[in-house]
């Protein structure tokens, strides 16, 4: 099961693409009295909990997040995504980090800036 935390400093502008927006996904704890932690995190999963949060920090914009895949629970895993709020799009990057800590491991995200129209 996911769950949404937030962690450390989210540095976003009030809209998409005048400055980097990052943030985490808390996977869960990998603890020997817990259920076992997930070997995987969803394409589906991914782009509900990501999104919701993205959705979160930007309210009055349309927001879809569509990713390549699911990513592997491996420290270093990472993928790129593209978030597309009206007509504009921007790259963002997925990686997993603390896996096998007892706080378990997480998503980071990271927004880049606006792709150029083409």
């Amino acid at each position: 099961m996911v769950t949404t935390a937030r962690r450390g400093l989210i540095l976003c502008a009030v809209a998409l693409g005048t400055a980097a927006c990052h943030s985490s996904v808390t996977i869960g704890p990998s603890t020997t009295s817990s259920p076992a932690a997930p070997t995987s995190i969803s394409k589906a999963d991914l782009e509900r909990n990501i999104g919701g949060q993205i959705k979160a920090q930007h309210p009055d914009q349309p927001v879809d997040l569509s990713c390549p895949a699911g990513l592997p629970m491996r420290n270093g895993a990472s993928e790129q995504c593209v978030l597309t709020s009206g007509a504009d799009q921007y790259p963002v990057t997925l990686t997993v980090t603390g896996v096998g800590t007892d706080a378990g491991g997480s998503v980071d995200w990271q927004i880049g800036h606006k792709v150029p129209a083409t």
